[in-house]
């Protein structure tokens, strides 16, 4: 009789399986002015495959602006995304790009993602004050009310670090009178003498509602005329 005869078959493996991310969007949020180097998310794919033809790498979407490159990197073999430049707020809020795996067989073969990155945005700007016409000289025997300037604040930043409140500087015979959303007019509040004062320094300051909070002051000069009083 015949011995049987075993036979050894090595199946070697071929390149047939794609990365696979193991999430279709990878969702971050980073607050603006982020230390270089901050981590923001860390993407993951997988490959069945051995060797090199499972061996995987990670790069951005072919179609990833230079606004998102310039501000983040991603490590190609770890997958770990960083912060490299610098991250404002004010300019954009939200980054959304396109992420690709890459194996190393022949032909390579790939697998692809997205990343949204939500900007937190902090208290960085200081509120700012300007005059929308200028101060207008005063008759010492103006009456209470009358509109000496129109001013406007405003602060870009969102939420409570942009909202702004205003006043003038106590024993001022001057006030601010709300006219519409983030203007007022600045208007006599007392009796006015130019044998006293015939000039006037208003100090006027604008703070935020942001922890901390940011102050900005100014001062209107408001000159007084004489009448034969």
């Amino acid at each position: 009789d015949a011995l049987p005869i075993l036979i050894n078959v090595q199946v070697q493996d071929s390149n047939d399986n794609e990365p696979k991310f193991g999430q279709t969007t990878y969702k971050a949020t980073v607050k603006e002015n982020s230390v270089i180097g901050n981590n923001v998310v860390t993407i993951k794919a997988t490959d069945l495959d051995e060797g090199p033809n499972g061996d995987v790498q990670y790069f951005f979407g072919a179609h990833t602006s230079d606004l998102v490159k310039n501000v983040f990197s991603v490590n190609s073999n770890s997958g770990e995304i960083t912060v490299i430049g610098q991250i404002d707020y004010e300019e954009t809020k939200v980054y959304r790009f396109d992420v690709t795996a890459k194996d190393k067989g022949t032909p390579e073969l790939d697998g692809h993602s997205s990343v949204q990155v939500t900007i937190l945005d902090e208290n960085d700007n200081a509120p700012e004050i300007s005059l929308t016409s200028p101060p207008s000289s005063l008759t010492e025997d103006a009456p209470i009310g009358t509109v000496v300037a129109l001013i406007n604040v405003k602060d870009p930043d969102s939420a409570d670090n942009g909202k702004v409140q205003v006043n003038v500087a106590s024993g001022s015979p001057f006030k601010l009178k709300p006219s519409f959303e983030n203007h007022y007019s600045l208007v006599t509040d007392a009796v006015l003498d130019r044998e006293t004062y015939p000039e006037y320094n208003v100090h006027v300051s604008a703070y935020d509602s942001g922890s901390p909070s940011l102050k900005t002051n100014t001062v209107i000069k408001v000159k007084i005329l004489d009448i034969n009083d």
